[in-house]
């Protein structure tokens, strides 16, 4: 069976959410750079790199038609939603471009989660047809 509209939707909202995420990282790296210690910034940087990449690959996989990966993406999208929002006041003070990136991504996100969870696209994970 060919992959549903709706997880070509998700996939390609999910993919274009980590494109943003990595900008969105170096502009807030340009800001926060000067007060921040190198040791600091390395291990932020391989928590984003380790983010970025799983991500990514939970992305490609359920491209591929694993419902598994469908599951951990919403798992980790529900405890992370919380925390995307503690963030918030925060952003506010750094920049209101940084808040509409985190919005943005939220947004894409959540849709992407919404075309995943619609009945076609459940049929294509599960193998019904």
């Amino acid at each position: 069976m060919d992959r549903p509209e709706s997880v070509k939707k998700a996939v390609l909202l999910l993919y274009a959410s980590i494109v943003i995420a990595v900008i969105s990282s170096f502009i807030m790296t340009a800001q926060i750079l000067p007060e921040v210690s190198p040791d600091i910034f390395l291990i932020a940087f391989l928590i984003l790199c380790i983010g970025f990449g799983l991500t990514w690959f939970l992305t490609y996989m359920m491209g591929q038609g694993k419902g598994w990966a469908r599951t951990v993406f919403c798992i980790l999208f529900i405890i992370g939603l919380p925390f995307s929002f503690k963030e918030l006041p925060q952003a506010m003070i750094l920049s209101k471009l940084y808040i509409l990136i985190l919005i943005g991504q939220i947004a894409m996100q959540g849709t992407a989660l919404f075309f995943l969870y619609q009945k076609s696209s459940s049929r294509w994970f599960q193998g019904i047809g």
